[in-house]
């Protein structure tokens, strides 16, 4: 519990205080961590994704193309829907925490 004045009164709240060289480095870097992990890692998990579904339907073009495609639509609609639990999860996670 972190003690602070606000408008005179003071108040008691759980928040992080760095009391350890670890606890500091984690302030210092938490931020970045967030940002790779829930933004930049899904961004690149579909990118990685989006070029073997390309070279795969490019292999399958001795069959229908069409088929390819459509079966391409669904695992992309899967791929979204997986992130955005991700991101509504991590946002969830986030609004539980700081309350």
């Amino acid at each position: 519990m972190v003690p602070f004045e606000y408008k005179g009164e003071l108040h008691r709240t759980c928040m992080l205080n760095a009391t350890s060289k670890f606890m500091e480095f984690y302030q210092d870097v938490k931020d970045w961590w967030l940002f790779g992990f829930y933004f930049c890692m899904p961004l690149l998990c579909t990118a990685i994704f989006y070029t073997l579904m390309t070279c795969e339907m490019l292999n399958r073009r001795n069959g229908s193309l069409r088929i390819a495609l459509s079966e391409h639509l669904k695992q992309v609609n899967t791929i979204h829907r997986k992130v955005a639990e991700a991101f509504g999860n991590q946002h969830a996670m986030e609004a539980l925490i700081s309350h």
